[in-house]
């Protein structure tokens, strides 16, 4: 009676070990598949970027304005409801001065 009642326990661990297996395998396609789409819209981050960048470095190059224009990132803008001032990622070295107009990416 004892034996079989071992049988019967080490099924059960069997089974509950398998089971164990077979959940962790499906979780593991459910991270690679998100993982995956992750990188393809960061992927498509990037090459809108790129498409960006390289239309300012058109204008910039075929118009006399933009060669004075200092392009930077914005880091903050306080207060965000009303701006009434914008931190950049550009300093004095840069040429940037204090009070001087700054225009977002589509000009206004």
């Amino acid at each position: 009676m004892l034996w079989r009642l071992r049988k019967e326990f080490v099924l059960v661990v069997c089974i509950f070990i398998s089971f164990l297996i077979f959940k962790k395998g499906k979780i593991c396609k459910k991270v690679d598949k998100g993982e995956e789409e992750f990188q393809k819209i960061n992927y498509e981050e990037v090459i809108e970027e790129n498409k960006r960048l390289r239309e300012l470095l058109k204008l910039k190059e075929n118009n006399r304005f933009f060669s004075k224009v200092i392009f930077a990132e914005i880091i903050s803008i306080k207060p965000f409801i009303f701006p009434g001032e914008i931190v950049v990622d550009k300093g004095e070295k840069d040429g940037v001065e204090k009070n001087m107009v700054v225009v977002a990416k589509d000009f206004s």
